[in-house]
């Protein structure tokens, strides 16, 4: 009776286990969607379409005081795939201001990369009330924290110890094809100040890695015809 109870209890956990939902999505914002999702969300404005890096700072990141610092923090952690726009003509970046897909779950900051307009990676700088929701319906996530010590000398001459840290909560992290995670930094500036920002980010990992096989394919073609256009400069001397 016994052994027929473990039997029906393991094969009860596995079902449970094959019948967790997987993320493909935020909302409406699914992975893999066309550009039209932008309407089907209800954003009636026309979104910002970012060509270039330097208008992705200037349109999507003005109104953080600190701009390099800020990208810094995304580029220093995982992908810089995420915190750019690729050298890619394939590749079209939008930026939407907010979305609410739920009640209680409000997106703003909302980045969307699609590739042969097919929507492969979402990036949120300010995800209130979704890690929390994402963990309600797709289970507990892994977290993951750092911290580094820095030291500080004040206005007396002494010398004070401060804390960076960083966290970041990932679902799926067995799934190969996504990658969906939270980050949160904490940090102090030169002057000891302290500073915070997170975001929110899920991306198709192959087409991801594709666009990046492109972008530094396209970037060495534009680093090459540079120097050999500096070379030809230099055939006077």
């Amino acid at each position: 009776m016994k052994s027929m109870l473990s039997v029906f209890c393991s094969l009860l956990i596995c079902n449970l286990c094959f019948s967790q939902e997987k993320i493909t999505g935020i909302g409406k914002l699914k992975l893999f969607s066309s550009a039209n999702v932008i309407k089907e969300i209800g954003y009636i404005k026309e979104p910002i379409l970012v060509t270039s890096e330097r208008e992705y700072l200037s349109k999507v990141y003005k109104k953080y005081e600190n701009k390099e610092l800020y990208l810094l923090g995304i580029s220093e952690n995982k992908n810089d795939k995420i915190a750019r726009v690729p050298f890619c003509d394939s590749v079209k970046v939008y930026y939407i201001p907010s979305y609410i897909p739920v009640d209680g779950v409000v997106l703003s900051g909302i980045t969307l990369k699609f590739f042969n307009d097919s929507l492969y990676s979402i990036m949120i700088d300010s995800p209130d009330g979704l890690r929390a929701a994402l963990t309600l319906k797709y289970g507990k996530p892994e977290h993951e924290k750092k911290e580094k010590e820095r030291i500080f000398v004040n206005g007396l001459g002494i010398e004070i110890t401060k804390i960076d840290s960083e966290y970041t909560t990932t679902w799926e992290k067995e799934n190969k094809e996504i990658s969906c995670y939270y980050f949160s930094k904490f940090y102090h500036s030169d002057k000891g100040e302290l500073n915070h920002f997170e975001y929110f980010s899920l991306f198709n990992v192959p087409m991801a890695d594709n666009v990046e096989k492109i972008d530094k394919e396209n970037t060495k073609k534009i680093i090459d015809k540079e120097e050999n256009e500096r070379r030809k400069k230099l055939d006077v001397l």
